[in-house]
């Protein structure tokens, strides 16, 4: 009961989380733009490529990816329209700027109803 321990493994407690899959945000790239610091931003979840929801998509997640991606500074964000059956994986991603990888940031995945696409344009690494 509570109060009274037998220091044994007879109450032992854990919780085992199913494998979120939260760890696939480092697995990023954009598509799509005239260079590799630019364009839809993608992430690979189950070994297929999907999209971000650019619903909730601003200049502080567009900063941490640019960084994650190591480009340079982030320069625009934007929503662009993808046809229905693209892939969206994460359904929403809000940064405040500073955070280190997309995983400091409150995200909501996987699998997300059809919407625009999040976008971004990074300079290249040197220019700015």
């Amino acid at each position: 009961g509570w109060g009274v321990h037998t220091c044994d493994h007879s109450e032992d407690a854990a919780v085992i989380c199913a494998g979120s899959g939260l760890a696939d945000l480092v697995h990023l790239r954009l598509a799509g733009g005239p260079h590799r610091c630019a364009g839809r931003l993608q992430v690979q979840h189950l070994g297929r490529w999907g999209g971000v929801c650019g619903l909730t998509w601003a200049l502080p997640a567009a900063r941490v990816t640019c960084r994650a991606l190591g480009c340079g500074p982030a320069l625009r964000a934007a929503q662009v329209s993808v046809p229905r059956d693209e892939l969206t994986w994460v359904e929403s991603l809000r940064c405040e700027g500073g955070e280190g990888n997309l995983l400091e940031c409150q995200v909501q995945v996987w699998g997300a109803p059809p919407c625009p696409h999040a976008a971004v344009t990074c300079a290249l690494p040197g220019e700015a």
